[in-house]
């Protein structure tokens, strides 16, 4: 078990990811774990807590970065399903005993998008500013079935990098 600070940052959504990072070398990712029951997809709380649980027992330093996006644009069934998810990330996070540090995406966003065009779509600047951060895991990261690096990850990544940037 280590004692050095551990990010564990979460993406929450249902294309979100988890990422450990630990502002070096080391970084690891596990994609969002939802399951679909007919037209609904939630998030599986038991897989959560038991990937949180591995994490917590390995990395005695870890600590949660959770993104709080809100649900403005969303319909309110969707915003209703956002919350029920993110309260199941949020109680296994809680469970486990992890510290938890909760950042709306245009607080990190605004850091780690520094520098690049605000003309540019949100989902557009993050991967620039990921592909500027980190261009060795460009290769690493995960891709849809067009190739596309995946949106979660690499939000996950920049949160983050946003922690270790004296953000804590």
């Amino acid at each position: 078990m280590t004692n050095e600070f551990i990010v564990v940052a979460i993406d929450p959504g249902h294309t979100g990811a988890f990422v450990l990072y630990d502002g070096k070398d080391h970084f690891q990712w596990w994609p969002m774990p939802i399951i679909k029951e007919g037209k609904n997809t939630s998030v599986v709380f038991a897989l959560v807590h038991e990937m949180l649980t591995d994490i917590r027992q390995k990395y005695k330093g870890a600590h949660v970065y959770l993104e709080r996006a809100m649900p403005m644009a969303m319909g309110s069934k969707h915003a209703f399903n956002y919350g029920r998810d993110f309260a199941a990330l949020e109680i296994a996070i809680r469970l486990v005993g992890l510290p938890v540090t909760y950042v709306e995406p245009a607080k990190w966003g605004r850091v780690m998008h520094e520098g690049i065009s605000t003309d540019l779509k949100p989902k557009a600047k993050s991967l620039m500013a990921f592909k500027r951060l980190f261009p060795k895991l460009d290769q690493s990261m995960p891709r849809n079935k067009n190739g596309n690096l995946l949106d979660g990850p690499v939000d996950a990544l920049l949160i983050a990098a946003y922690a270790f940037r004296g953000e804590r």
